[in-house]
């Protein structure tokens, strides 16, 4: 075998097994989470193998599930996920030629992103609230605030943010307005 042929197989079989865990989990109850992301990676797999229309099935239906657990209260509305699947959503309709359709996804997904910054924000000042609460009851003064997983994260949504809004732009652009 030549290894393009190995190469052909090894990719044949992992996507043998992303059908099969995506057609597992959705026998199981409680498993939406797991069969989501199977379907996310499925589309993920479509995209890259040039195949445009199959990952706009695979992320729609990856999208369908999660909004399904966020309605349920079971995922919360700023969850990553939601927004990676919008923004993999605009990349595919914008290969499909769909303009319109690319700049709604991407919207989403900016929405979805901005929400996230938000909530790590508050998080992060009713940590630092309650610290300094404590430093004034126990008559010290306030430490200097220390970077966080949070601070770290609401940097990479502000800059995947204004990555999204100069898509929304050339979008925007090419046809002819909002």
């Amino acid at each position: 075998r030549t290894l393009a042929q190995e190469a052909e197989l090894v990719i044949e079989t992992a996507w043998e097994a992303l059908e099969m865990s995506a057609a597992l989990h959705a026998r199981q109850e409680g498993h939406e989470l797991q069969c989501a992301e199977a379907h996310e990676r499925l589309g993920d797999a479509s995209l890259q193998n040039e195949q445009p229309e199959r990952a706009l099935q695979e992320y729609c239906q990856a999208r369908d599930l999660l909004c399904t657990l966020r309605e349920g209260g079971t995922l919360p509305p700023h969850d990553r996920r939601l927004a990676d699947v919008e923004f993999y959503l605009g990349v595919t309709n914008l290969q499909l030629g769909a303009l319109d359709e690319a700049k709604a996804h991407y919207r989403q997904a900016a929405a979805t992103l901005r929400l996230r910054r938000a909530t790590l924000l508050r998080a992060s000042l009713d940590e630092q609230i309650a610290g300094l609460e404590q430093a004034v009851a126990a008559g010290g003064g306030g430490g200097a605030d220390a970077d966080t997983d949070a601070d770290a994260e609401v940097r990479e949504i502000s800059e995947l943010v204004a990555e999204i809004e100069g898509r929304i732009e050339e979008l925007v652009g090419h046809v002819g307005g909002v």
